[in-house]
């Protein structure tokens, strides 16, 4: 019933096409927990995942340095870029949903007591994934990443500052690289 609603409002069979494969991605998030059962699973998936936070951000340097996705090297006759706003100005938007879990999956691994990742290691991962999606500009995802920080200092006030404390030399480094990068800067008043 719901497509022929759609398509009687006016959508075509290919935008319906490309809705359903939009929402087949985001909804594979929540069966996430259905699909890891056990917790060696859990810990294997972001043994996975984790690697994939510095491929992305190298991605994205990629895109806003060229103005074009890495796929046009391979495929020049590819003419649809991700996150192209105008001419000049492109958001760097690969794989966000990745991000999107190593950000909160190594939120969650540094406040786990037992350790099973490096803590460093976590910290680069969180921080590189907050970065990440700063470049892209997209004020939804901001808003959402400054929010969980927000929250967790609230909630952990004393282990966040710990941490903060901890880590305030990779902290001040990677503050200082998003604001002193003349890219960043545009990429961030765009927004």
């Amino acid at each position: 019933i719901l497509m022929l609603v759609t398509l009687s409002l006016g959508v075509t069979f290919d935008n319906l096409r490309l809705i359903y494969r939009i929402v087949a991605g985001l909804t594979l998030f929540y069966s996430i927990y259905f699909l890891l059962p056990g917790e060696s699973d859990f810990i294997a998936f972001f043994r996975l995942i984790f690697p994939l936070t510095f491929m992305a951000i190298g991605l994205q340097l990629y895109s806003l340095i060229n103005g074009h996705q890495l796929i046009t090297f391979f495929k020049p006759e590819v003419l649809f870029n991700q996150g192209l706003i105008g001419l000049y100005e492109s958001r760097p938007i690969e794989m966000v949903h990745i991000l999107m879990m190593a950000f909160y999956g190594s939120l969650y691994f540094i406040f786990l007591k037992r350790k099973t990742f490096p803590q460093g290691f976590l910290i680069v991962v969180n921080v590189l994934s907050f970065a990440s999606i700063f470049m892209t500009a997209t004020r939804t995802w901001f808003i959402a990443f400054t929010a969980s920080y927000v929250l967790l200092i609230a909630v952990l006030p004393k282990r966040m500052m710990k941490l903060t404390l901890r880590y305030a030399i990779l902290l001040v480094a990677s503050v200082l690289f998003l604001f002193s990068s003349t890219l960043l800067k545009t990429q961030f008043t765009s927004a």
